[in-house]
């Protein structure tokens, strides 16, 4: 999660607005409640103004534009550990 200074001046600026804060953040365990006292302090304090959203955890499979030519990780270790990468490669 960014900065708690970030975070306090995002829920000032949305409630000057009227609004509530939202906030994204990766499901970094040290960024959860469970996992940081700090982040359960300040949704426990800012309860009413600051609402966190995270991130789905990364999965490279899910992603097809991550590997760049639409190859799961499976593929990939097929490919590299049978050789094939000469022949793989000269098609992109």
């Amino acid at each position: 999660m960014c900065d708690v200074a970030q975070v306090r001046a995002a829920v000032a600026r949305s409630k000057r607005r009227g609004r509530v804060a939202i906030v994204k953040a990766s499901n970094l365990k040290a960024h959860t409640p469970a996992g940081s006292l700090l982040v359960r302090g300040m949704l426990t304090e800012l309860k009413e103004q600051l609402y966190l959203v995270y991130t789905p955890a990364y999965d490279p499979d899910a992603n097809r534009h991550s590997h760049g030519s639409g190859v799961s990780r499976d593929e990939w270790s097929r490919i590299i550990t049978s050789g094939e990468t000469s022949s793989f490669c000269s098609q992109m």
